[in-house]
C-alpha cells in the first residue's frame, strides 16, 4: 500500500510539473506575440525614418545643385559686369 501511495504522489507531482510546464509555454507564446508585433512596429519606424532621411538627402543634394549653380551664374554675372566695366574705362 505505501508503494502505492508514494506512486500516486509522484504521479500527482508530474502531472503538477506538466501543467506547470504548458503554462510557462502558454506565457511565453504570449510574450512571443508581443515581441513580433512590437518588432512590426519598430520596422515600420525604421522604414518611415529611413524614408524620410531618403527625402531629406534628395533635397539636401538638390539645395547643393542649385547652389553651385547659382555660385556658377553669379560667377559669370560678375565676369560679365568686370568686362563691361574694363571696356567702358577703356574707351
Amino acid at each position: 500500500m505505501e508503494a502505492l501511495t508514494i506512486l500516486e504522489q509522484k504521479v500527482a507531482a508530474l502531472i503538477e510539473s506538466k501543467r506547470s510546464d504548458v503554462e510557462r509555454m502558454h506565457l511565453l507564446l504570449e510574450e512571443l506575440s508581443q515581441v513580433k508585433n512590437e518588432n512590426l512596429q519598430l520596422r515600420e519606424s525604421l522604414d518611415t525614418l529611413e524614408n524620410t532621411l531618403l527625402s531629406r538627402h534628395e533635397s539636401f543634394e538638390e539645395l547643393t545643385q542649385e547652389r553651385m549653380i547659382t555660385k556658377t551664374v553669379v560667377d559669370d554675372l560678375i565676369k560679365s559686369i568686370d568686362m563691361l566695366i574694363e571696356a567702358e574705362s577703356q574707351q
